[in-house]
């Protein structure tokens, strides 16, 4: 989290986002938090949270792989 405190260039839900996926992530930096659990930790709505992560993705900020239907990303 404290990188993203110091270098990340977003701001607003953004960030908030941003630093909420940071929070769940292991020392390798990945995480598995659900879209309802951001949503819930960020107090958004989770149709914010995905188009948020569409966009910090986008800027190469994070990388979702997908692992397939009903499996976590």
């Amino acid at each position: 989290m404290s990188q993203v405190w110091d270098e990340s260039p977003l701001e607003g839900s953004a960030l908030l986002i941003e630093l909420s996926l940071a929070d769940h992530a292991n020392e390798d930096g990945k995480c598995w938090p659900s879209f309802k659990t951001l949503a819930k930790k960020a107090r958004f709505y989770e149709e914010c949270v995905r188009r948020t992560i569409m966009k910090i993705e986008d800027m190469s900020r994070l990388e979702v792989v997908e692992h397939g239907r009903g499996t976590g990303n």
